[in-house]
């Protein structure tokens, strides 16, 4: 059985929560209000719900949220994973968790989760890879939500294509990975 941090978890990544709790998983997520954490114990058993570790916090206050994740740690031990959906203007959580747990926790691997803007063309590489600047280490993952091309048309992913790209992304434990497809970037919805 894994520790895993998930913030965010309980409005896109909601599946993502749940199926890591099937799987085993022991879950400390992260969220802004009491509500999605509502709408998560209704999607989980009673058993599962043992295994979902809530915690009500803002990631944009740094040390609010460092003490949250040191709680985590304390309470159900290391951490083997950590996946976020934040905004791109908090850009310093990435470094708060990575660097609070990674400094004792060398095989940590840390996956944040990205809209499809960060593939956009007419950005520069350098300005794409921008997000990723603070957290220049093997162990941090990136994870781009794309969309899903039908014929000539195309669509964005559900939460449950997302939950089950994020898995896979785990799984095959890549420096970069797409859920979907991010080209050609003129059929993006």
């Amino acid at each position: 059985m894994a520790h895993i941090l998930v913030v965010g978890g309980t409005g896109l990544l909601r599946p993502l929560v749940k199926a890591l709790i099937e799987i085993g998983n022991d879950v400390s997520v992260l969220a802004t209000t009491a509500s999605g954490f509502e709408r998560l114990r209704l999607d989980i058993t009673q058993m599962e719900q043992q295994r979902m570790h809530p915690c009500i916090v803002d990631y944009r206050n740094l040390e609010q949220l460092s003490q949250a994740v040191d709680l985590a740690i304390k309470e159900r031990g290391a951490l083997s994973t950590g996946i976020a959906w934040v905004h791109s203007d908090a850009i310093e959580t990435d470094k708060i968790i990575f660097d609070d747990v990674y400094n004792d926790q060398p095989n940590f691997r840390y996956f944040k989760i990205l809209g499809s803007s960060v593939d956009d063309p007419s950005r520069n590489s350098v300005d794409s890879n921008i997000q990723s600047q603070p957290l220049l280490s093997s162990n941090y993952r990136r994870v781009v939500l794309g969309f899903i091309l039908e014929g000539e048309t195309s669509r964005w992913l559900t939460n449950d294509e997302i939950s089950q790209g994020i898995l896979e992304a785990i799984e095959k434990d890549q420096t970069q990975f797409t859920v979907g497809v991010t080209r050609p970037w003129s059929l993006r919805p």
